[in-house]
């Protein structure tokens, strides 16, 4: 009789305090197929998922190419690369900035009678910080005849 007093009062302290609320609950029913969900350290994972993009210039003709939401950073470059010998010719292309997870900038300098004189890239998370830097970056000494000539901002998660 003291064993079965004894082992209520554990019971009833257990379900007061709700350490054994595992043993009082009713039984569920095993879960079936429309019930389950996504675990969640793998919909975490799904949703960090990295977007990659690339920008490929051709500085004799300003031809200009870039990718965008690529799987990974071969694809974005090789799609930006691949659009960019679209028009120009393939050896003078080349890869001037890549990025995940983010944006991507390309700003030409000109001078006074319209020629190129020089370009810049930046990268970073926000669209505007990353074409201001761009610009500024290509407008070393004096920030007149710049011009953004291509920008690019991926499908970002963190």
């Amino acid at each position: 009789m003291k064993l079965t007093r004894t082992r209520a009062a554990i019971l009833a302290a257990a379900m007061a305090t709700g350490v054994g609320g595992a043993m009082a609950a009713p039984a569920q029913a095993a879960p079936t197929a429309e019930t389950t969900q996504t675990a969640p350290a793998a919909q975490d994972r799904a949703d960090r998922r990295s977007y990659y993009g690339s920008i490929a210039f051709n500085p004799l003709t300003l031809a200009v190419g870039y990718s965008n939401d690529a799987s990974s950073m071969y694809w974005a470059q090789r799609g930006g690369m691949n659009r960019c010998q679209r028009y120009s010719k393939a050896w003078q292309c080349r890869t001037v900035v890549s990025v995940r997870n983010g944006c991507a900038s390309l700003a030409i300098k000109y001078d006074s009678k319209g020629r190129p004189v020089r370009y810049a890239t930046a990268y970073g998370r926000y669209k505007d910080s990353t074409i201001s830097l761009a610009r500024k970056r290509a407008g070393k000494y004096g920030m007149s005849n710049v011009r953004t000539r291509a920008y690019l901002c991926t499908t970002r998660y963190y």
